[in-house]
């Protein structure tokens, strides 16, 4: 059965990687290969340098000012380069993401697998839309949720907690479900290495950045919260609860607070599926860890497509339950292979019909994890 599973694999592989090369000949047509949000990074980190407002375009650089100290680095590049050594380590940072997830999970691959698996990253049409388009900062957060749930699983706690702040620093729209999950469980020697990163690198960004940069940063995430329900193209792309009720009832202050509801019934959900001892060890503690990635999509207010690369982490847990399925229940394992393919099959249905697909996917992901992991007397 081997061979057939490689021709089949190979078989869907060159599909993945026509429809990549459809979305890439497009984008370039489209916007061109030289605009992407790195260039918007780079124009930030030159008005910083130059002494100029960062934050003076609604809707352009929304990165936290720890972030701009970064890509200030980078200047002494110029943007071509800086944007190819950026991409560079996304891909490094990618593909650690899954050594790290395989690890955490117990799972040891085979050679063949790992090849397989790496394809199949690189040719994740968010991937493709992280890295050769767009050229986002969505990596380092895909890595840092990664090591962090390896960091907790070997009992380094406190590494993991400076882990998931560096991410907060980084896009904390994706990353803010940490901080209460880490209060909620009481692990304090994580809290406390989150909390003593964060305000230390912080208040180290506001001595070389400057109040004026911080306002502006807080100005245009306000500008952004309310963009998220009012800019078309936004609603369109964000793969949010939020964003799924706006297109289908445009303008709509009901169809925004239903969001918000549902996001909260959601968030009662996580807490409910947490509950019980913090067993880092046991096959259920990347489920939920899983579980809160998705979630975090879920609700918050404003992601992009390319964000979808999160998926990395729960796709490197449903994998691990198809090959390894003695410690998941058979009814629930008929389930992982449909999820692995609506994972994969969703962000392009986004890409060519603009129309809002992920939401149902997601929602189907956290109840496949449940049904994989039920939480303890479930």
């Amino acid at each position: 059965m081997a061979p057939r599973r490689d021709v089949v694999s190979l078989v869907v592989l060159a599909c993945v990687f026509l429809v990549d090369c459809v979305i890439l000949w497009t984008w370039g047509r489209r916007w061109g290969f030289y605009d992407s949000d790195w260039l918007v990074y780079f124009h930030a980190a030159e008005r910083l340098r130059d002494g100029r407002p960062v934050y003076a375009v609604a809707g352009d650089f929304l990165n936290p000012p720890t972030f701009l100290l970064l890509v200030r680095a980078l200047l002494i590049f110029g943007y071509l380069p800086s944007r190819l050594i950026w991409s560079a380590l996304s891909i490094v940072l990618l593909l650690a993401s899954g050594a790290c997830v395989a690890a955490a999970v117990g799972w040891k691959p085979t050679p063949a697998t790992r090849v397989w698996g790496t394809l199949f990253m690189l040719l994740f049409v968010p991937t493709m839309l992280l890295i050769p388009t767009s050229c986002n900062s969505t990596a380092p957060v895909v890595f840092a949720y990664a090591l962090a749930l390896l960091l907790m699983v070997r009992g380094r706690e406190g590494w993991a907690g400076v882990t998931l702040s560096l991410a907060l620093l980084i896009k904390p729209q994706l990353v803010f479900l940490s901080l209460p999950l880490l209060l909620y469980k009481r692990r304090w020697r994580a809290l406390g290495a989150y909390l003593l990163t964060g305000v230390g690198l912080t208040a180290l960004s506001f001595i070389l950045v400057g109040r004026e940069t911080f306002a502006g940063f807080l100005a245009m995430q306000n500008t952004t919260a309310k963009g998220a329900g009012a800019t078309d193209l936004w609603i369109r792309d964000i793969p949010g609860l939020h964003a799924a009720f706006l297109q289908f009832w445009p303008n709509s202050a009901l169809a925004s607070l239903s969001a918000y509801a549902v996001s909260l019934g959601l968030l009662g959900w996580l807490a409910y599926y947490w509950r019980g001892p913090w067993q880092p060890s046991s096959t259920g503690f990347a489920a939920r860890w899983s579980a809160t990635i998705l979630v975090d999509l879920l609700v918050v207010p404003y992601a992009h497509s390319d964000d979808l690369v999160l998926l990395l982490i729960p796709a490197v847990v449903f994998c691990r339950y198809a090959m390894q399925p003695e410690s998941a229940a058979r009814a629930a394992r008929q389930w992982i292979r449909p999820m692995l393919f609506a994972f994969y099959l969703g962000p392009v249905l986004v890409v060519y019909y603009r129309q809002h697909f992920m939401a149902p996917i997601l929602l189907a992901g956290c109840w496949l994890l449940w049904k994989l992991a039920p939480p303890e007397g479930a």
